[in-house]
């Protein structure tokens, strides 16, 4: 009678044969086998910079094929707490990121009873993505990981069912992709994975510093057995009972780069110096391979800021700023970057510590910037080297007199009758023009969009036809008219112009759209 354990020490001939005769037609198969959504992966290009913005939600200088590694997420590794997640990057689509653990993560059988099972129905699935999930993952970071359609193809050597496609946040490689060349997997060595700490408790340990680890694939008992990668990292097919509780576990993921503010070099990658208006130079490796990220955060989505000073941005000059909405406490900061016209990002520093919610800050901008050099000031959560960040955000404040960006909520509006006013004092036309550009800014962020502006008493009707045409657009307007202070909440999708009015005034504007 052949063991549980049998299976793990056993390598027939006749497996090794099928392995090498079937080897070159499963890497073809691999490289079309991929998860759907996915492209080639992405060579690393990006600005070479330590610390550069996710644009278009693209991360050129990440580089699949295991060539660079992410940290996102934290478990028990080390065995005395939680411990930052290295990720081997398998493939960058230009949207997402598909990821490995770099290393096998804890131990569990694949399914609790020896049962007829498949990946849909195993209990391992179950636990991967209610309770590894949860313990792994901040919320801000499970908004970003990416529901994947997965596909469970039968077994290819033995026939065996794979049973019904599923949608999993977190799952495990098929043995397609676990020998996909364009994933980085060229032979058994690009296979191997340690146990850490924490797993060599509960795993096998008569292999030394790797294990086996399972793959989501059925093996060669009609549903009784899974496939795995042996701790010399040849994949075996037949498997082993989906019962053994000491075969490890090394989660994927697709990570969605449109949730992502920045990527950074894992360790020294945003360093900011003393907090206050002077930012530090952000250097330059484009040997980096290890990279961290900061995370969108609805929780700083009411973060706004606004430019108070009268000066336009100059090197050597000096911005000032007032925020609003700000997250308090620990490492909480208002924090600012300068790019270069093309948004390489050059210096980087937290210009304030939020001990309120509301504030003024002052940037310094160094003379050595650029000519036509831009200012983005975000709300953040630093954490340090290796772990995540999360900001609001970035807010284009290049403009004079300009207002955040933001994903705030419209507020809800009311209606009036009463006939468009003329004000007082009309503005010159070309006063407004940084506010188009910051809706046009918004407009190429693509999505629901906030653009806040204070400046003048009116509204001409180039900018409510814009608003018309972008029902996405909320614009907050704020403006004082005969020594009284107004803001009202302009949603795209209520305005209809008036094609006889040139300008919407002040009166006309708080009874459509005022609080």
């Amino acid at each position: 009678m052949e063991t549980k354990m049998d299976f793990i020490t056993k390598k027939g001939v006749i497996r090794r044969l099928l392995t090498m005769a079937l080897g070159l037609i499963m890497a073809v198969i691999a490289c079309v086998t991929v998860l759907p959504g996915t492209e080639m992966t992405v060579k690393a290009a990006g600005t070479g910079k330590n610390l550069q913005i996710v644009t278009g939600g693209s991360a050129p200088n990440i580089e699949g094929a295991q060539v660079n590694s992410v940290y996102f997420g934290v478990y028990n590794q080390s065995g005395t707490g939680v411990d930052p997640i290295k990720w081997r990057v398998l493939q960058n689509s230009g949207s997402q990121l598909f990821l490995l653990a770099d290393d096998n993560l804890d131990c569990k059988e694949y399914n609790e009873s020896d049962s007829l099972v498949t990946w849909e129905s195993c209990t391992l699935r179950t636990w991967l993505n209610d309770n590894f999930i949860n313990s792994a993952f901040s919320g801000a970071e499970m908004s970003s990981i990416a529901d994947t359609s997965v596909i469970n193809s039968d077994n290819p050597d033995y026939g065996t069912s794979g049973g019904n496609n599923t949608t999993d946040k977190l799952l495990l490689l098929s043995i397609d992709e676990v020998r996909n060349t364009t994933y980085g997997f060229t032979d058994d060595n690009s296979r191997l994975a340690e146990d850490t700490a924490y797993t060599s408790n509960y795993a096998i340990l008569e292999y030394g510093p790797c294990g086996p680890w399972w793959l989501r694939s059925p093996g060669i008992h009609d549903d009784f057995s899974a496939a795995y990668v042996h701790a010399d990292g040849e994949v075996s097919t037949s498997g082993l009972s989906v019962d053994i509780s000491e075969v490890a576990i090394r989660p994927a993921l697709n990570l969605n780069l449109s949730a992502i503010i920045f990527t950074s070099a894992a360790v020294d990658g945003k360093l900011s110096g003393t907090v206050g208006a002077d930012l530090t130079l952000v250097n330059v490796s484009n040997l980096n391979t290890k990279w961290k990220l900061t995370v969108a955060d609805s929780a700083r989505s009411s973060f706004t800021a606004s430019r108070t000073d009268l000066d336009t941005l100059t090197p050597g000059g000096t911005a000032e700023i007032s925020y609003s909405g700000a997250q308090i406490g620990t490492n909480e900061y208002v924090s600012a970057i300068i790019t270069d016209s093309s948004d390489t990002v050059l210096y980087y520093g937290n210009i304030a510590s939020c001990t309120s919610a509301t504030g003024i800050a002052s940037i310094n901008i160094p003379s050595a910037a650029p000519a036509g050099c831009k200012l983005y000031v975000f709300q953040e959560q630093c954490n340090g080297n290796y772990m995540t960040d999360y900001s609001s955000g970035i807010i284009n404040l290049t403009a004079l007199g300009s207002s955040g960006v933001g994903t705030v909520a419209a507020t809800p509006t009311q209606d009036s009758e009463e006939a468009p006013q003329e004000p007082e004092d009309i503005p010159e036309f070309n006063y407004l023009d940084p506010l188009e550009d910051l809706l046009d800014y918004a407009i190429s962020l693509g999505g629901e969009r906030t653009v806040y502006w204070r400046g003048g008493t009116a509204l001409p009707s180039n900018i409510m036809k814009t608003l018309e045409e972008n029902p996405q657009l909320t614009l907050v307007f704020s403006y004082t008219y005969e020594y009284k202070d107004y803001e009202v909440t302009i949603p795209g999708k209520k305005v209809k112009t008036d094609p006889k009015i040139p300008w919407y005034g002040p009166l006309y504007l708080y009874g459509h759209y005022g609080k």
